[in-house]
């Protein structure tokens, strides 16, 4: 990584590369009926209950927890690196394509459902992301992990909440 292109701006950017790219591809192939027909996607809208956004927060923060262990092992075990690579770089790649396939078949649609809350989850498992790019490269202080993991959290726990309360649709109540 160079200091042109920070590593939480590289996995935001790719993340976002990754999904433009699939959703271009599904539009251009004629492919958007199979996909709608594969996800099936109800768009209900914010359910405004509470307890949602503790569930919404720790799905997520089980993959954020994965990538902040994996800064700890890269930095313990050195040699695990290019195995740790290839599975983060997957889940990167698997979960943009997904969005990816889900903004093709939905376009604008999918967007107004993910705007609010999809920018900051992109921002909360970018720093994750960030960290992990750091700390394969680095020596990352525990301060600056405990950071990323707090900053983290904090991110996916408002992102939960906007997705839980908030929609640029038309009121539902």
């Amino acid at each position: 990584m160079t200091a042109a292109c920070p590593p939480v701006a590289a996995v935001a950017g790719a993340a976002v590369g990754i999904t433009s790219l699939v959703a271009v591809a599904v539009v251009v192939t004629g492919g958007r009926p199979a996909a709608r027909d594969y996800f099936a996607l109800p768009f209900p809208g914010p359910s405004r209950q509470g307890g949602e956004v503790a569930q919404i927060a720790a799905h997520n923060g089980r993959y954020a927890l994965g990538v902040m262990l994996a800064c700890l092992a890269v930095q313990a075990a050195p040699l695990m690196r290019p195995v740790l690579d290839v599975v983060l770089a997957g889940l990167l790649g698997l979960n943009a394509g997904l969005i990816g396939l889900a903004w093709g078949a939905y376009g604008t649609q999918l967007l107004r459902a993910l705007i609010l809350h999809g920018t900051v989850e992109l921002a909360a498992f970018a720093v994750c992301g960030g960290a992990y790019l750091r700390a394969r490269r680095d020596r990352l202080p525990v301060r600056d992990l405990a950071l990323a993991a707090v900053g983290c959290a904090v991110l996916l726990i408002a992102a939960a909440g906007v997705e839980t309360y908030v929609s640029l649709e038309a009121d539902r109540a």
